[in-house]
């Protein structure tokens, strides 16, 4: 299985766990529409962490500075996407904001805590770092 292959299982499971453990009890005491801004907010997270690794791998295949130029890059065009998507979400939908905006933050922080560690692991197998 190719390592795209396996970080995509991993991001679903993990997918998976979040709506078990938080999109689930929010359907049953706050209702549907809640359920559906989490899930939303959840959706466009994993859309970012896939744009993430992409970016990232991307990123790897540099040396020194455009390393460095390609990862700020790749967090500023992930930036922008997810910026104008929640926009769209928020002005074309009904969903909750803050229930929308809640899952996508707690995904945001799953994304730095997994690019953090695959940037760290990728450097130190690859020697390319100082």
């Amino acid at each position: 299985m190719s390592e795209f292959y396996r970080f995509l299982t991993k991001i679903l499971l993990y997918s998976v766990i979040f709506l078990l453990l938080v999109a689930w009890p929010v359907q049953i005491y706050l209702g549907q529409i809640s359920f559906w801004s989490v899930l939303s907010g959840g959706m466009v997270g994993i859309f970012n962490i896939i744009l993430a690794y992409v970016f990232n791998q991307r990123a790897l295949n540099k040396q020194g500075t455009d390393l460095m130029k390609t990862l700020l890059m790749g967090m500023g065009i992930r930036l922008l996407v997810v910026a104008i998507t929640a926009i769209i979400v928020v002005k074309l939908t009904q969903l909750k904001i803050i229930e929308f905006l809640a899952a996508l933050l707690i995904y945001y922080i799953f994304l730095q805590w997994f690019e953090i560690r695959f940037i760290q692991k990728n450097l130190l197998l690859s020697g390319k770092q100082k």
